[in-house]
């Protein structure tokens, strides 16, 4: 066995020098891990390196797993009050939260083989069924992001046109080709199941994907719809008819114009956040690494789909509790007019009679 300091690989290539400090290397060049480390992660199938924590990487897909079970209970309600308490709800959000329901499953099966793994963390890329999982989490990921930008830009345009706004249409140019997009990103990591010597570049065509994922579905959209609603909104309070709009219907007009700003502003960051990230993971050195991100990407995901499920679902129950009210309340409106026109016709009915028997007994005093 060569001492520690022979082991030393390319900077720019799966491995590290010296294992890490966290091995030994053997006369194979190959670093032989302490307990608890190793060298094969998620898109490092192949390292020779020991610098991966294996508790670590627990800690953080127990932080995941917390994420997805608050949206996978959220789902279930959903999907138990629109099958069976309100039927008439829309196919297109039932469609949305079975997404974001195989979404929160995949992850949640991905974080549970990490954590309860014994000795070895099964590792994207290397092992078919984690692998498979994953890459359909991921995929369904930007599947049900895709809906719910469309979904979202609908609910504000009916928002605006209620208000007396113009209709206001905004491009989808994007959404297709981030849809072509994603088939190719969702599918990369299986590749390494197939090729594993390149599974490192299969990895880096994971995150090099993902980058015009977070531009079309973010940046583009945010650019092409909310910065010009805004505008609209502020061309409409500050025009000389705003003078003779009732207040309450100022009122909200200004706060959807703080929502949309505070939208258009978030939007802008994360985009610009994850862009940064996966740009960054296109290091080889970081890619390494990747077994730290990924739990991170989905914790992130985890809270990102339960807001989109919560926003959506709620937004629409409140819709369909109001239109019940609102038919709830013509029915004993509509009730009551039958009932007093009934109750008229009766009157009428009563004094017809009592007329007709004063004729009767008139006449029967007569003859």
């Amino acid at each position: 066995m060569t001492s520690n300091n022979t082991c030393t690989f390319s900077f720019l290539s799966p491995g590290g020098n010296h294992c890490s400090e966290n091995g030994v290397c053997t006369e194979f060049n190959k670093c032989l891990c302490k307990a608890g480390w190793t060298g094969i992660g998620d898109f490092a199938v192949s390292s020779l390196d020991c610098d991966l924590n294996l508790k670590s990487i627990r800690i953080l897909w127990s932080i995941a797993l917390v994420a997805h079970v608050p949206t996978l209970l959220l789902c279930l309600y959903y999907l138990y009050y629109m099958l069976l308490v309100l039927p008439s709800s829309k196919k297109e959000t039932l469609l949305f939260v079975c997404g974001v329901l195989v979404c929160s499953i995949c992850y949640l099966t991905v974080a549970f083989s990490k954590i309860t793994s014994s000795e070895k963390i099964p590792a994207i890329g290397l092992e078919t069924g984690i692998t498979v999982v994953f890459s359909i989490g991921a995929g369904f990921v930007w599947f049900v992001a895709i809906y719910f930008i469309n979904k979202f830009a609908d609910i504000y345009v009916k928002k605006a046109e209620k208000l007396g706004g113009r209709k206001l249409s905004y491009s989808t140019n994007a959404l297709p080709v981030a849809a072509i997009v994603n088939v190719a990103f969702s599918l990369s990591p299986i590749l390494c199941l197939v090729d594993k010597e390149n599974c490192s570049v299969y990895g880096t065509m994971h995150y090099a994907l993902s980058i015009p994922l977070i531009v079309a579905v973010g940046l583009v959209w945010n650019v092409q719809f909310i910065k010009p609603f805004i505008y609209d909104i502020e061309q409409i309070l500050a025009s000389p008819a705003a003078m003779l709009r009732r207040k309450e219907e100022e009122i909200a007009y200004n706060v959807l114009l703080v929502k949309l700003k505070k939208t258009f502003k978030l939007l802008f960051q994360i985009s610009m956040n994850n862009v940064l990230i996966s740009g960054c993971m296109l290091w080889p050195y970081l890619l390494r690494k990747a077994s730290y991100q990924l739990p991170f990407a989905a914790f992130f995901n985890g809270l990102a789909l339960f807001t989109g499920v919560h926003l959506l679902c709620n937004g629409e129950q409140r819709a369909i509790d109001s239109l019940s009210r609102k038919t709830d309340t013509s029915s004993s409106m509509l009730a009551s007019r039958n009932t007093l026109k009934k109750s008229n016709e009766s009157v009428r009915f009563q004094k017809g009679t009592e007329t007709n028997n004063g004729d009767h007994e008139n006449y029967s005093a007569e003859f």
